[in-house]
């Protein structure tokens, strides 16, 4: 199932916009991505032994990650995102669908699938990976965040920042408003 997942999410690639001039990061991230990726198949495919609590988790995990995802995609279907590390501003902000709580649910449904094959996997190699992948989006939603700060968007951003969790929903934040 993850690996079905994993699949479809790399399907979405069309939905990006594809310049991006922080190329060595971007880099960085599909590379290490991809080692995590082909980790956790060849560290599942060697181990039937996988105990079924776990395999259930990751599964679940790995279907909330897609189910965020594709909220995600549904709320900007009508414009095409930067990729990682692309230092594009947008022209306005989403603030609908998973984006009224999440300022960054493509990234943290990324991070949620890759700790899905993590757990799935259950080797230190995989989770020092899906790690290392993790800090990478970590870096990409703070350049973004820069990138806008510095843009016309900088007021209202910092409001929708006051209001909604980095790449979680973060209860004790102020709610925007429709």
């Amino acid at each position: 199932m993850l690996s079905v997942i994993g699949v479809w999410f790399a399907s979405a690639v069309h939905h990006f916009d594809k310049r991006s001039p922080r190329k060595p990061l971007l880099f960085a991230l599909l590379v290490l991505s991809t080692a995590a990726g082909v980790a956790t198949i060849v560290t599942v495919g060697r181990n039937s032994g996988i105990p079924a609590l776990r395999c259930l988790v990751a599964a679940l995990l790995g279907l909330l990650a897609a189910l965020l995802f594709q909220a995600a995609l549904g709320a900007t279907r009508d414009r095409a995102l930067s990729l990682a590390f692309s230092r594009a501003t947008p022209p306005k902000l989403v603030i609908i669908g998973p984006y009224r709580q999440d300022r960054h649910p493509l990234y943290s449904a990324y991070i949620l699938f890759w700790s899905s094959c993590a757990l799935h996997a259950g080797t230190a190699e995989v989770a020092l990976l899906v790690g290392a992948v993790a800090v990478l989006y970590v870096i990409a939603a703070r350049m973004e965040e820069a990138d806008i700060m510095t843009s016309k968007l900088a007021p209202e951003y910092s409001r929708y920042r006051a209001a909604t969790g980095m790449l979680l929903p973060n209860p004790f934040k102020v709610r925007l408003r429709s």
